[in-house]
């Protein structure tokens, strides 16, 4: 059920349940009043812990507006008998109820008896106003993120208070610049909505009034700030927003750009226009190091999509409610790349477990929203391991295509020695750089076979490293001769030879344990396509035997 079905739902069932962020509980009642009770000429009575008693909503502070009910001994209970017996036409709010209606097991004893008595009287409340004649309307209104009790989930339907959508968004950062009398430069709705989205309306609010107070009232300076002050309120949420990733490539993995690219034009107007689904994500499976994560910051480069990373370690410690808070916020940031870190963390609980059982509610519903979701969010999964990998996840429909990420073949190690090199020595810009083709074949087939590709990255820094200190060395001594200006930047000549002693002096994975790396492989052969074509570049190996004979590709083998 949809916020917009929300005025036929009420007058359908007559008890509802809203979540919404506790920022948004004045914008909540305010909507509900507006909405809802003035269409019907109805007051709007509201109720919560703090202060017991129901106040009509708009009525000035301190002032007693309706002291009809008060609490005789356990105020909840004096509530829902209260609202049992109420004959008063009206809308009845009720603030965080959902707290106290889960039996908790752990619990004492008077808690769960207090909790089963409430509950028994919400159902006859529920069945009573239902139907009845009289306008009366209870809306239970959490905003600490408790849900209904799944034995209430049925019988009282729930919804959730929805982020601002880009219309919305300017509409409300128009509010913002009026009020403060800011001289609009007609903002570009594209950098407006990659600033606000994903926020709640009193966030956009509160953002921007900051960023005018702080930027001298220039809005292009304000919505800046507000990108800035939106990044940290995700990082709260441990979500890590990341506007323009600073990637723009990656070495080898030819089959995968090519699969991005496709992802790209199913997003263009053609495919709109034709009806195409839109995409959902990928897997991306593989050892450690091997350039899943810098591929997945590329794609979304390419995709011009904004980056959200989730640390699925966080989802399994928050647990379900955290992640339904995180699916709300990122379904409200497209479009975007969602990258889940680690996803095999998901199921990697013992089976039976009380972990694992709380792991499996959590990759359900991620499931089920890859699955059912609409929005132009792409999701990029990365997984190490896959021994215990449960076979709903390999499900048509949840991730478009899965990918085997490997060691680089000896062309791609090529392509990512040069990509890193050609950062600090714009000689490797060039086709083959300054080294020999028996320089490559001597680094790529000796030194650094079954490297991964962040140990490439790694040999490439250390021998900058290497080349730095020695330049610092020897520009301290002229300096001290009075032959140097005091800072001037270092030039870099990246040589085989300090490629190849910084290879020397790495332990790769492959290296420490061979037997995990081919596992993995062997695991991933039928359950994943190849993201690399096959290594037919001059610098591949030979061909060879078992026992280290070559074999011929022209053979005759009939």
């Amino acid at each position: 059920m949809d916020w917009q079905d929300l005025d036929l739902l009420i007058e359908t069932v007559k008890v509802v349940s809203i979540q919404c962020s506790a920022i948004e509980q004045p914008n909540t009642l305010k909507w509900i009043d507006e909405r809802l009770a003035v269409p019907r000429k109805l007051p709007v009575y509201v109720w919560n812990y703090g202060q017991e008693v129901f106040e009509v909503y708009g009525a000035k502070l301190c002032q007693k507006v309706w002291d009809k009910f008060q609490p005789i001994n356990d105020c909840l209970i004096d509530l829902v008998n209260f609202l049992l017996q109420c004959e008063e036409p009206g809308i009845f709010v009720v603030e965080n109820l959902q707290f106290f209606l889960n039996i908790v097991p752990q619990t004492d004893s008077l808690w769960c008896a207090r909790a089963l008595k409430i509950n028994d009287k919400l159902r006859t409340i529920f069945n009573t106003w239902r139907l009845s004649q009289s306008p009366k309307y209870l809306i239970l209104l959490s905003t600490m993120g408790v849900d209904l009790p799944s034995h209430l989930v049925n019988l009282i339907p729930e919804l959730w208070k929805p982020l601002p959508k880009p219309e919305e968004i300017f509409s409300i950062a128009n509010e913002v610049l009026n009020e403060e009398s800011v001289d609009k430069n007609a903002s570009d709705i594209n950098t407006l909505t990659l600033a606000a989205s994903g926020l709640t309306e009193e966030e956009i609010k509160t953002g921007l009034r900051l960023g005018l107070k702080r930027c001298s009232t220039k809005e292009k300076d304000a919505l800046f700030f507000l990108l800035q002050y939106k990044i940290n309120l995700l990082r709260s949420l441990n979500l890590e927003f990341i506007p323009k990733p600073e990637v723009n490539s990656f070495g080898g993995l030819d089959l995968l750009k090519k699969a991005f690219i496709e992802v790209k034009n199913k997003y263009s107007p053609e495919a709109r226009a034709s009806n195409l689904p839109l995409p959902k994500g990928c897997l991306l499976v593989g050892p450690p190091g091997t350039g899943k994560s810098r591929a997945l910051k590329a794609c979304a480069v390419l995709l011009d999509f904004p980056l959200v990373m989730l640390d699925v370690g966080t989802i399994v410690a928050g647990g379900l409610k955290f992640l339904k808070e995180v699916l709300r916020r990122v379904e409200a940031l497209e479009p975007c790349v969602i990258g889940f870190d680690e996803f095999d963390k998901l199921f990697a609980a013992s089976n039976n477990s009380g972990e694992d059982i709380a792991n499996r509610q959590i990759l359900g519903t991620l499931l089920t929203w890859l699955q059912e979701k609409k929005s132009k969010t792409y999701v990029i999964a990365t997984l190490n391991r896959l021994k215990s990998l449960p076979p709903e996840l390999t499900r048509a429909g949840r991730f478009d295509r899965k990918f085997y990420v490997g060691l680089p073949q000896a062309i791609e190690r090529k392509e990512i020695i040069q990509l890193h090199a050609s950062r600090y020595d714009s000689r490797y810009d060039q086709k083959d750089g300054p080294l020999t083709e028996s320089e490559w074949r001597t680094l790529l087939n000796t030194s650094t076979v079954n490297f991964s590709g962040g140990e490439l990255e790694a040999i490439v820094e250390r021998a900058v490293n290497k080349i730095f200190q020695q330049a610092l060395a020897e520009k301290h001594q002229t300096m001290q001769a009075g032959l140097a200006d005091a800072v001037t930047p270092i030039t870099f000549k990246i040589n085989a030879a300090d490629l190849i002693e910084a290879a020397s002096s790495i332990h790769s994975l492959y290296s420490i344990d061979p037997d995990r790396i081919i596992a993995i492989q062997n695991q991933s052969k039928y359950f994943c396509e190849p993201s690399s074509s096959p290594d037919s570049s001059k610098y591949a190996p030979p061909i060879q035997t078992f026992w280290g004979q070559p074999i011929s590709v022209s053979t005759n083998l009939d």
